[in-house]
């Protein structure tokens, strides 16, 4: 029961963020954390499977959904993302 609530909350608020960048030149990227409550603990992680349609929002190209680790470009510079995890002393 409290995967599916957590399951619909999330997607909710991917629709959510979906909804108001209809207005806004902006780009949102979802990263998974390994401290997501909804999500094995796995690593590498993929990406968020997400159930809302970005391009009913006209924002596909403005929400991307990456795996951790990633390298993400923007403006021809090159970012590293990656969750380090420290096991034990």
């Amino acid at each position: 029961m409290l995967d599916i609530v957590i399951e619909s909350y999330c997607k909710e608020s991917t629709f959510l963020v979906c909804f108001l960048l209809v207005r806004l030149a902006t780009t949102v990227v979802f990263v998974p954390s390994h401290r997501d409550v909804h999500h094995d603990f796995v690593y590498p992680q993929p990406p968020f499977s997400s159930k809302v349609n970005t391009a009913e929002f006209n924002a596909a190209e403005r929400i991307h959904f990456v795996s951790d680790p990633c390298t993400l470009v923007v403006n021809n510079v090159s970012f590293l993302n990656g969750c380090i995890i420290t096991l034990g002393k």
